[in-house]
C-alpha cells in the first residue's frame, strides 16, 4: 500500500510540473510577425510571365524567416537578414491565368503571418521583328531579309548557326561555289554546270551536310523574306524519295540543274513575306539542300539603283564609304550623328566588316529616340572610334523594353587606357511605347585588369586586383577601385576567357545596382610581357588566331540577384526629373545653352528594378535580340555572318 501511495504521489508531482511547464510555455512569445504587402495589389493582371513582390515585416522579438507558397507549391525560403523590422523585394515566376502567392513571416518563437494574394498573367503577344532597315534611296531590299539554321546541342535547345551559310543575290549562274571552305567541312569541292531557267535567281549556300543530313525536324532553316518569293530547293538525293515535310508543304519538281557533271532535280513553291521554315534532310540525302529565290513571277530580281556619280556596290564585298554614310540621326544638339546599321547592307547585300549589336528598332519606344553615336563623347572632348558603339535591347520580361548604348569594342588598344566611356540608356513601358527615361553620360570603367591573372588560396581574386600597366598610361596602377568606378577585365593572348567590362553608374541620373558586360570573344588580347616589378604592361595587344574570336558574341548579367537586387532607376536618387541637363559625366546640372551640357529624361515618380538571375545573351546575329537563359544554358555559335567583319569591331 505504501510503495502504491509514493506511486501516486509521484504521478501527481509529474502533473503538477507538466502544468506548470505548459503555463510558463503559454505565457511566452505569442505575438505573430505584422507583414505588409506594397506590391502587386491583389487581383493584378500583368502580360508578363512574373511578377516583383515587395513589402515590409516585423516582429519585436526579430523575423528570423520569410517564405512564399505558388497555389500548391512547397513553400520557398525568400533571402532575408533576420532583424525586428525588415524590407523585401522579390521575383515570382507566374503560371499562365490564375496565381495564388501566400507569402508567410516566421519570428524565432515560430510564430506566422501570412498574406494572400492572387495575380493573372495573360502572356503579351510577342512584338514583330523589324523588316529590312529603309533605304535613304528608296531602292527596295533584297528578297531575303535574315537566314540561320536551327542546331540543336540537346534535345530541347537550339542555338543559331550561320557559319558556311552565304546569300548571293543575283549570282546563280554557272561556275558559281555552292560549298563555302570545303575543306574544312571535310566536304568536296562543288560547282554549279548549268543553271538552267534558274539563271540571275538568287542563291542561299548551306553547310554541305554533317549532322544537318540527319536532322528530323520541320525547322531546320528559319528565312525572313521581305516579300513573297518563288523558293526553289536544288535537291541532291532520289526525287521520289523527299523528306516528309517536303510533299506536305506543296513542293513541286521543276526543271533540273546540273552540278558536279550531274543533273539534280528543283522543286518550287511560292512562299509568302515574314518568317519561314524549311525542314531537315531526314537521311534522305548526303547532303543538305541549295535554295534558289526569284521575284513571285519567277524573275530575277532587278540590281538596285544607284544614285548617279556614286560607286556602284557589289553583293558580297566590302560597301563603299557612301552607303555606310547614309546611316545618320540628328542628336539632341541638332548635329548629325552616325548611327546603328546591320551587318550587312540591306538593300545592295554589301558588307560593312563591323556590327552595332542589336537593331534599336526593337526598343518599344524607339520613334521617340535617336541613337546617336558619340553625342556625349564629343561634349567630353572624347573621340571613340565608331566601331566600337554597341546596343543591347531586350524585354526584361517585367513589363519594360531597354535599350543600351555602350562603346565596348575589343578590337583594339585604345581600350587599354580610355577609362570613359560612352553609355546611354532608354527605357519605355512595353505594351503602352511610353518613354520612361533617356539617359547619357561617360562612365568611369576604372582601371585595366589583366583578366588571366590566376588565384591562389591566399589570393582568389587576382583577375580582380591585377592591374596592367601600360607605356601609355602607367597611372593605370593609382586609379582607385570603389562603388564610383567599374572595372575592365582584358585577358591575354595566351589564355582563353572572355572579357568583362563593368559601368560605373551614377545615382545622380537615379541608376542604381551593377551590371557586367562580357565579350565572349574578343578580338584582339593583350601580349604577356612584364616590367621589372612583375607589372604585365600589355605592350600590343594581338588578333587571335581562333576564327571565332570577331568581338560580336557580348553578353550581360545584373549583379546580386540572389540577394533581390537588380538593376534600375530610381527618379528620387535623381538631380532632377522630367527633361534636365547634366555635364557628361551625368553628376552636376547644367544649362541647356552650356557647351557641355547633355540632355536627360526621367519620368516623374519613376522607379523600376529588373531583378534576374540568368545570363542575357544574343539569340541571333541580325537582330540581336537579348534573351535570358540560365547559366547552365549558355550556348555560343559565332554571329559573324559570311566572314564580313574584320578588325577593328
Amino acid at each position: 500500500m505504501r510503495r502504491n501511495a509514493y506511486i501516486s504521489v509521484s504521478i501527481l508531482l509529474a502533473i503538477v510540473v507538466l502544468l506548470i511547464v505548459v503555463a510558463f510555455a503559454q505565457g511566452g512569445d505569442r505575438t505573430r510577425p505584422t507583414l505588409t504587402l506594397s506590391n502587386p495589389p491583389s487581383g493584378t493582371n500583368v502580360t508578363v510571365g512574373n511578377v516583383t513582390v515587395s513589402g515590409e515585416a516585423s516582429d519585436d522579438t526579430g523575423v528570423t524567416r520569410l517564405t512564399y507558397r505558388l497555389g500548391a507549391n512547397p513553400e520557398q525560403e525568400v533571402k532575408i537578414t533576420p532583424g525586428t523590422k525588415i524590407e523585401f523585394g522579390f521575383t515570382i515566376n507566374l503560371k499562365p491565368g490564375h496565381n495564388v502567392i501566400i507569402l508567410s513571416a516566421y519570428d524565432a518563437a515560430g510564430n506566422r503571418t501570412s498574406s494572400t494574394v492572387t495575380v493573372s498573367y495573360t502572356a503579351a503577344a510577342a512584338l514583330p521583328l523589324p523588316g529590312a532597315w529603309p533605304s535613304p534611296t528608296g531602292a527596295p531590299p533584297t528578297l531575303l531579309q535574315a537566314y540561320w539554321i536551327n542546331h540543336y546541342v540537346t534535345a530541347t535547345d537550339s542555338q543559331v548557326e550561320v557559319k558556311y551559310m552565304q546569300y548571293r543575290p543575283r549570282q546563280f549562274d554557272a561556275g558559281i561555289s555552292l560549298i563555302r571552305r570545303a575543306a574544312e567541312q571535310s566536304f568536296a569541292e562543288s560547282r554549279l554546270d548549268d543553271p538552267g531557267p534558274y539563271r540571275g535567281w538568287d542563291v542561299l549556300i548551306l553547310p554541305g551536310g554533317g549532322t544537318y543530313t540527319g536532322s528530323t525536324g520541320k525547322n531546320l532553316l528559319e528565312l525572313y523574306l521581305n516579300r513573297t518569293a518563288r523558293v526553289g530547293l536544288v535537291w541532291y538525293g532520289n526525287p521520289d524519295d523527299l523528306p516528309s515535310w517536303m510533299p506536305n508543304q506543296g513542293w513541286t519538281r521543276g526543271v533540273d540543274v546540273k552540278v558536279d557533271g550531274k543533273s539534280y532535280p528543283v522543286f518550287l513553291r511560292t512562299m509568302g513575306a515574314g518568317q519561314q521554315f524549311l525542314g531537315g534532310i531526314e537521311r534522305k540525302s548526303g547532303r543538305v539542300y541549295t535554295v534558289l529565290l526569284a521575284e513571285k513571277d519567277s524573275k530575277p530580281s532587278s540590281p538596285p539603283p544607284v544614285p548617279a556619280g556614286l560607286e556602284v556596290p557589289k553583293p558580297n564585298t566590302a560597301c563603299p564609304d557612301w552607303v555606310h554614310d547614309q546611316y545618320m540621326v540628328k542628336g539632341f544638339d541638332g548635329k548629325m550623328y552616325r548611327t546603328w546599321h546591320p551587318q550587312i547592307d540591306p538593300v545592295y547585300w554589301c558588307y560593312f566588316g563591323h556590327e552595332h549589336g542589336s537593331d534599336p528598332r526593337m526598343f518599344a519606344a524607339f520613334d521617340k529616340i535617336a541613337p546617336a553615336f558619340g553625342y556625349v563623347s564629343q561634349k567630353a572632348n572624347a573621340d571613340e572610334p565608331h566601331t566600337g558603339f554597341k546596343l543591347f535591347a531586350y524585354d526584361d520580361n517585367q513589363g519594360h523594353s531597354w535599350l543600351i548604348q555602350f562603346h565596348i569594342g575589343t578590337g583594339g588598344k585604345g581600350r587599354l587606357c580610355t577609362r570613359f566611356h560612352e553609355y546611354n540608356v532608354w527605357v519605355a513601358n512595353r505594351q503602352s511605347g511610353e518613354l520612361l527615361a533617356d539617359l547619357h553620360f561617360m562612365t568611369d570603367t576604372g582601371p585595366a585588369l589583366n583578366a588571366s591573372a590566376t588565384g591562389t588560396p591566399d589570393d582568389p581574386g587576382k583577375a580582380n586586383t591585377t592591374r596592367y600597366k601600360p607605356e601609355g598610361c602607367p597611372d593605370n596602377l593609382s586609379i582607385p577601385m570603389n562603388n564610383d568606378q567599374g572595372r575592365r577585365r582584358i585577358p591575354q593572348i595566351d589564355r582563353n576567357g572572355y572579357e568583362t567590362w563593368q559601368p560605373s553608374l551614377p545615382s545622380t541620373l537615379g541608376l542604381f545596382g551593377g551590371r557586367g558586360y562580357n565579350t565572349d570573344n574578343p578580338q584582339t588580347r593583350c601580349s604577356t610581357e612584364t616590367d621589372a616589378q612583375g607589372n604585365p604592361t600589355c605592350n600590343e595587344v594581338i588578333k587571335t588566331k581562333s576564327d571565332y574570336d570577331w568581338g560580336e558574341n557580348r553578353w550581360f548579367i545584373i549583379a546580386e540577384a540572389d540577394a533581390n537586387k537588380g538593376f534600375g532607376i530610381d527618379a528620387s536618387t535623381a538631380l532632377a526629373t522630367g527633361v534636365f541637363y547634366t555635364d557628361p559625366k551625368g553628376l552636376e546640372l547644367r544649362k541647356p545653352i552650356d557647351p557641355d551640357a547633355v540632355h536627360q529624361y526621367i519620368k516623374p515618380g519613376l522607379n523600376i528594378v529588373h531583378i534576374t538571375g540568368e545570363r542575357w545573351i544574343p539569340y541571333d546575329p541580325w537582330w540581336v535580340q537579348y534573351r535570358a537563359v540560365p547559366s547552365g544554358k549558355v550556348f555560343f555559335s559565332g554571329h559573324n555572318l559570311e566572314d564580313s567583319l574584320r578588325q577593328p569591331n
